[in-house]
């Protein structure tokens, strides 16, 4: 491990830091129950791939933060609205019958790939599970209730700063009348 090959493993967010000498962790901000070392000898495991840096050290973490605006800072959030398509809830979906129809998968998703997709075929409903499945249809299965928005807390795995669901839970969309 090193702080480069560490930076490589974090490309989408803004902290990362090297522990143990072996260990990479990343996010988009430190934990509120991250404390500075009292010492910052404290952080003194040289690391095993550059022997002229250090990789923090037992319960040590050694921290980075780019200064890319590109890079996530912050948790992931609902978007409101994309193309003609506006937020209405989190909903449960167990599956039996599913809330929607129609699904295409895949590991780029993101709220706006499956709304443009959903756009394509005019479906008045669309929304993302399990941060990947894009689930759309003209109507939502009567067994369909909401859930809590805190129950969607999935990020996109196409755009991670993206709520999309979660494990039988729909980030779902309405599209606007009369476009």
């Amino acid at each position: 491990m090193t702080p480069a090959i560490c930076a490589a493993f974090c490309t989408q967010y803004a902290w990362f830091g090297v522990e143990y000498g072996a260990e990479c962790y990343c996010g988009p901000y430190p934990a509120s129950t991250a404390a500075l070392a009292t010492k910052q000898t404290d952080c003194n495991m040289v690391c095993p791939g550059d022997k002229t840096a250090l990789c923090g050290a037992g319960n040590r973490l050694t921290m980075y933060k780019s200064s890319d605006p590109t890079k996530l800072n912050h948790d992931p959030a609902v978007v409101q609205a994309a193309g003609n398509y506006t937020y209405y809830n989190c909903v449960v979906d167990t599956g039996n019958p599913r809330a929607l129809t129609s699904v295409l998968a895949s590991d780029g998703m993101s709220i706006e790939a499956c709304l443009a997709q959903a756009e394509q075929s005019r479906y008045t409903w669309a929304g993302v599970e399990y941060g990947r499945e894009c689930w759309m249809g003209n109507s939502l299965a009567s067994v369909s209730t909401n859930a809590t928005s805190t129950d969607c807390n999935m990020a996109c795995k196409g755009a991670i700063g993206e709520i999309c669901g979660a494990g039988s839970r729909l980030t779902l969309y309405k599209r606007n009348a009369g476009k």
